[in-house]
């Protein structure tokens, strides 16, 4: 599971905001609205961020590593002090360099307060 570090702000009665030093901008609900303010920790499975169209992203990345299976491809993003693995499914054209566009299942994202405690699990 890749964990990022994130700050949850709550813009509007529902929803809270999350935003990190990578530059991951995301909306979840939050219908109770039971998610602390503040820092936490994303947590999220590589098979649950796709790439996307750009304008239809949560963030972009340079890939750093391309490693082909055949029928998927695993690509690790970002930077060493943040890496971040994605799973593509098939041969896809992306080298090292190269900037992706991504996108998280919302309904897939995990909170984690500092302690590391859930605060939201994901409901995917």
């Amino acid at each position: 599971m890749n964990v990022i570090p994130v700050t949850i702000t709550r813009p509007a009665a529902g929803k809270v905001h999350l935003n990190s030093p990578i530059g991951l901008s995301l909306d979840l609900a939050d219908a109770n609205g039971a998610l602390p303010q503040g820092d936490a920790k994303l947590g999220i499975r590589p098979e649950h961020l796709k790439i996307a169209a750009e304008g239809q992203d949560h963030f972009t990345a340079e890939v750093v590593i391309v490693e082909r299976l055949g029928v998927e491809t695993y690509m690790t993003v970002g930077s060493q002090e943040q890496p971040i693995v994605v799973r593509a499914e098939g041969d896809i054209a992306v080298r090292p360099g190269d900037r992706v566009s991504l996108t998280a299942d919302p309904a897939a994202c995990h909170l984690f307060d500092s302690a590391g405690r859930v605060i939201r699990p994901a409901t995917a």
